[in-house]
């Protein structure tokens, strides 16, 4: 491998790295630091809460639909009258199952 070849292979592993950092940066921003979280109903915050998993995987799928993720969020509150990061796991796991059956359909209007 030439040295530039060798550099373009850098480059692009740099911008991957970068990608997931900033993604998992997000995820623990919004899961620990939440400005909404005293506004949060307190039910929400009783055990049963969505996992990381689930985000990461309702993340993973308005990633690869191109949706954007505030967007994507304000419609999620507006559906369950709370954010992601406070659904329960009940909820979440039958929104992932709405998106991943209906392949964009999800009934919260973002697509």
């Amino acid at each position: 491998m030439n040295e530039q070849n060798l550099r373009n292979h850098f480059t692009s592993i740099g911008k991957a790295v970068n990608t997931i950092l900033e993604s998992t940066c997000d995820i623990i921003i919004e899961l620990r630091g939440s400005p909404e979280a005293a506004a949060e109903p307190e039910s929400a915050s009783t055990e049963g809460r969505i996992s990381p998993r689930q985000v990461k995987l309702l993340r993973k799928i308005a990633s690869e639909r191109n949706w954007d993720w505030d967007e994507f969020s304000d419609k999620v509150k507006q559906r369950f009258n709370r954010t992601v990061v406070y659904l329960s796991k009940k909820q979440a796991s039958d929104l992932i199952g709405e998106l991943l059956e209906k392949g964009g359909s999800h009934g919260t209007g973002t697509h």
